[in-house]
């Protein structure tokens, strides 16, 4: 049985530690990342001009858009710095016994 609103991406053992999967999660491929202090997850595009923030260079706290350098804090999806706008439409993670679940719809910032 599901969890409402959220989708089953897979077992936690098909992420190792400091992985990162790109899945799609209705219309939205959404990146997940498997940190050292927990899972992050957002759309994979940048707010500012869509580019491909699975592409972009990753810190353990940050990511930055390949295409015009916005950056933005992992946790919370606020744009630190460049033209990143609104900030990233980050997906809620959820981990049990059963896999690793991803919210259908984005949290607020």
């Amino acid at each position: 049985m599901g969890k409402q609103g959220f989708l089953l991406i897979g077992s936690e053992a098909e992420f190792p530690p400091g992985s990162r999967r790109l899945v799609q999660v209705g219309p939205d491929p959404v990146l997940v990342l498997r940190q050292p202090d927990g899972w992050v997850a957002f759309v994979d595009y940048c707010p500012h001009r869509a580019g491909p923030l699975s592409e972009g260079t990753f810190t353990h706290d940050t990511v930055t858009c390949p295409w015009h350098a916005a950056c933005f804090d992992l946790k919370s999806g606020k744009t630190l710095s460049g033209p990143g706008g609104r900030g990233l439409k980050t997906r809620e993670v959820q981990v049990d016994a059963t896999g690793v679940w991803v919210a259908e719809a984005p949290q607020s910032l």
